[in-house]
């Protein structure tokens, strides 16, 4: 033949002149035949005969359609493993493709392309330069089904943040196959925002951004280069601390009267304002009416007496102050019970006593006195009881006095009573009676007004003076006249240190002066610095620690707080180093995104509100292995198919790694369901011996592995493997 290998020949004897001789051509190619007669080469001998493939007689199987950018195979069946397989691909286009031709034996050849895009793809195969008959074949490519993605997020709801608030959209890419994910976010002015991908776990991921202005906020999510379903996600970001709230109805109303309030959100953003009051367990919602484009005007009418909490929400988020606790009674069942016989001298106190029956409900007693010049002049409500208050006054000058009563704001019925008072003869200057409060006596802070309030109502008739003197300078005091008999008194000193302000009556000290003050530093919130692992992340039920330094920060109280996804405080351990830092341990117990709120001197430092996520902690113990691939066998009978189940175990990652007779061994993983927690494991092992699956849940090994597998050539073998291995193990 070709290859100059012999070929077997056959004859039989027609005659006894006539021989027939017979042999088959292996291959394609020239082969030399040689006749001798009497080891004589007969005339025309050697002969050179050319044989040609019979193309006819060649086949292809699994010839079928394919998808777009995915493998396509199909087997040629030449009947010879000497052939020269070719295989060329035309798209729809009209561009050539090259395929790959691999021999699989017994004369079979696999042939492999990828097609580039969908529609009829034309195969051409040719044998030995030879095209096949009936080329070219078509397949028909379809075009590649995008990967579903899902978004935690509704289209036709808003989704509404705060402003420096961290804005997390979780993302599932469980059915999506392999990729990357990519995203981008434009902020009010169309500017780009910072935006983060963070991997959760497998197939989730965490986008996120930080809004640094109010506004309409657009994130655009990809999956290899294409947006997903449901992008762009719209967020709208607003800045509660910049509404204001305003009117009585916030703090006080009466029993079937509409009271009102006013709600202002210039310089918060857009949004929705909604609002509603809940009194022993049920709701009623407050109307509310849009005056303009960000003045609210919201009115209820309660019908019953007692403590209403008033929600006022804006963007699902409540205002400063919701829910306000709105006092609600009934001024018909309030009387007052003046002594109209009591004589009244100036600089003496002057009291009568307000009664609140049981259906009066709540609410405050306010008074208004008016002395004979028409001025108001201070009163206080004290109380006494839950059924008394006392109303009373220090008159300063003679002449009759006007005095309402006022409960859940409405006056009183009988209002207004009259006292009239007279001059009082006994008066004398007493510095020791005059009484000096507020911070402004024991400390103050650099270049921020100080202030104290001085009593001067029973020390008789003087002049108040007040100065202040420092170690480095003095500072100027400011006196105010309450024209009641008390004064307020402020300065501002603007250099740390120790201080001495002395306060006197008549030019005499009161008791106390000179108060010694020191004078601190401004805190600086934006200096503490947060470093550690546990500002970002951590496991419930471990450790979850970050560090502050507040040595750059200036005089002040660290504090912090947790709430939980549940909406629990979590308890906060906070250590203080003795250097300037902080230590601080969250008790996390529940998984899921906790807000942490850090302040220095009652001041958010920068990046507070954090947002930490707290994972479950995985319990290797739950992940189980099982199927008869962990199993010993015989080789032409093995299967190498078993599962690993994950459910209950928390998060982790699972690899598995199987080492056969030559070293590392293919494996294949795969779900039968993308949310399942069983995973599909498959191997084939092509020789015989011992293999080893190891089997890990977060790097750690699972009960039972590493598994030992013997994989034998007959029954024979796998017994003596199985008796030395129980010899092995009961100790022989």
């Amino acid at each position: 033949g070709p290859d100059y290998k012999r070929l077997p020949i056959t004859y039989e004897e027609k005659n006894s002149q006539l021989r027939l001789y017979k042999y088959t051509p292996e291959r394609e190619g020239h082969h030399n035949v040689q006749i001798k007669y009497k080891d004589q080469d007969i005339p025309k001998t050697p002969s050179v005969v050319n044989v040609k493939s019979d193309l006819t007689k060649i086949r292809i199987h699994s010839f079928e359609g394919g998808v777009a950018e995915e493998p396509v195979e199909f087997v040629v069946d030449a009947g010879s493993n000497s052939a020269n397989i070719t295989a060329n691909v035309s798209g729809p286009n009209g561009a050539n493709q090259s395929c790959d031709v691999t021999p699989v034996g017994d004369g079979k050849y696999k042939v492999r392309f990828t097609p580039r895009g969908s529609g009829a793809h034309n195969v051409s195969v040719a044998v030995n330069g030879k095209t096949l008959p009936g080329e070219p074949i078509q397949i028909p490519v379809e075009e590649k089904q995008e990967d579903e993605i899902a978004a935690e997020y509704d289209k036709d709801k808003h989704l509404y943040a705060e402003l420096y608030e961290r804005i997390g959209i979780a993302v599932d890419t469980q059915n999506s196959g392999n990729g990357s994910i990519t995203a981008k976010t434009r902020g009010p002015t169309g500017n780009q925002v910072a935006t983060d991908v963070d991997r959760e776990e497998e197939g989730s991921f965490t986008v996120s951004f930080t809004p640094q202005v109010i506004g309409e906020y657009r994130t655009n999510v990809f999956w290899n280069d294409k947006e997903i379903q449901g992008s762009p996600f719209i967020v709208w970001v607003s800045d509660p601390t910049k509404i204001v709230s305003s009117g009585d109805g916030l703090k006080m109303a009466r029993i079937n009267e509409e009271t009102h309030f006013e709600v202002e959100t210039a310089g918060a953003g857009p949004g929705d304002l909604e609002s509603y009051t809940e009194c022993d367990g049920r709701r009623e919602d407050v109307k509310v009416v849009k005056k303009n484009e960000t003045l609210y005007d919201c009115a209820f009418r309660p019908d019953k007496v007692g403590v209403h909490n008033l929600y006022v929400n804006y963007n699902e988020n409540p205002i400063k102050g919701s829910p306000f606790p709105v006092k609600v009674g009934d001024p018909e069942e309030v009387v007052v019970i003046p002594d109209q016989d009591m004589v009244v001298e100036t600089s003496n106190e002057y009291s009568c006593v307000v009664k609140l029956t049981e259906d009066a409900g709540e609410g405050d007693v306010i008074s208004k006195v008016r002395g004979p010049d028409g001025h108001i002049i201070p009163s206080q409500v004290k109380y006494i009881s839950k059924a008394n208050r006392e109303v009373a006054f220090r008159p300063t000058q003679p002449g009759r006095h006007e005095m309402d009563v006022y409960y859940a704001g409405a006056r009183l019925d009988g209002c207004p009573y009259y006292v009239n008072v007279t001059e009082n003869q006994r008066q004398k200057v007493d510095p020791r009676k005059v009484r000096v409060t507020g911070p402004g006596i024991t400390e103050g802070t650099v270049n921020e007004p100080s202030c104290l309030n001085v009593d001067a109502r029973d020390a008789g008739p003087g002049h108040l003076s007040a100065t202040v003197r420092g170690v480095r300078n003095d500072v100027v005091a400011g006196i105010r006249d309450n024209k009641d008999g008390t004064y307020d008194v402020t300065y501002t000193p603007d250099v740390p240190g120790a201080y001495a302000v002395d306060v006197k009556w008549d030019e005499e000290h009161v008791e106390g002066s000179p108060f010694k003050v020191t004078v601190e530093n401004k805190p600086h919130p934006e200096a503490v610095l947060v470093g550690g692992d546990g500002i970002k992340e951590g496991t419930a039920g471990q450790p979850v620690t970050f560090h502050l330094d507040g040595r750059n920060a200036g005089p002040g109280q660290l504090s912090c707080r947790c709430r939980a996804p549940s909406g629990q405080m979590t308890y906060v351990l906070i250590s203080d180093n003795k250097d300037g830092t902080y230590t601080v341990d969250l008790n996390a117990s529940e998984p899921g995104l906790h807000t942490v709120e850090v302040e220095w001197d009652g001041q958010p430092i920068p990046g507070s509100p954090f947002l930490v996520r707290i994972m479950q902690a995985p319990d290797m113990k739950k992940v189980r292995a099982h199927g008869p691939g962990l199993l010993s066998g015989i080789i032409n009978q093995f299967n190498g198919n078993f599962q690993v189940d994950s459910k209950g175990a928390g998060p982790g990652t699972m690899k598995v790694r199987i080492h056969g007779p030559k070293g590392a061994f293919k494996v294949e993983m795969y779900r039968d369901n993308p949310k399942d927690r069983s995973i599909n494991v498959r191997y084939n092992p092509s020789e015989p011996g011992l293999y080893t699956a190891n089997i890990y849940w977060s790097d750690e090994h699972i009960v039972g592995s590493p598994f030992e597998i013997f994989v034998a050539k007959n029954e024979q073998e796998l017994n003596e493997w199985r008796r030395k291995a129980e010899q092995s193990h009961n100790g022989y």
